[in-house]
């Protein structure tokens, strides 16, 4: 992630094993601190059973980007049953985000750009390549 995209919408892919198994219709709840996406708790349905060692991935939908480059985290990560509210895995510690700052053009030299669909270099260009 970039801060040119600050205050943007973005979808996460989380991707997650756990080494118990989980049942169906348990809910994943994905913890952010109070310095990324406002703190929130965005939740997800485990749509069926998982074995021990089994991965899958959750999509967060509707997450607001930061707006200052750095590290973002920890990332914490609950899954709970569905039928008591009983843990079932958890880690408070799954990851962090980071957003890099903007980088600055090049006056001069090689640039790529990109219009629409198309790449362009900029005039004058060369690359050497060399093994």
């Amino acid at each position: 992630m970039n801060v040119a995209n600050e205050g943007d919408s973005a979808t996460l892919t989380f991707y997650y094993r756990t080494t118990v198994a989980i049942p169906s219709g348990s809910v994943i709840q994905v913890y952010f601190p109070s310095n990324i996406n406002s703190g929130t708790t965005m939740e997800g349905d485990i749509d069926s059973d998982m074995n021990a060692g089994d991965e899958t991935y959750l999509e967060l939908t509707a997450f607001s980007l930061p707006s200052s480059a750095g590290a973002y985290g920890p990332i914490g990560i609950t899954i709970r049953s569905s039928t008591n509210g009983q843990i079932l895995a958890m880690t408070n510690a799954f990851g962090c985000i980071y957003v890099k700052p903007n980088e600055a053009t090049p006056s001069s030299g090689f640039v790529v750009t990109r219009v629409g669909t198309t790449d362009a270099a900029s005039p004058n260009s060369a690359v050497n390549i060399g093994f």
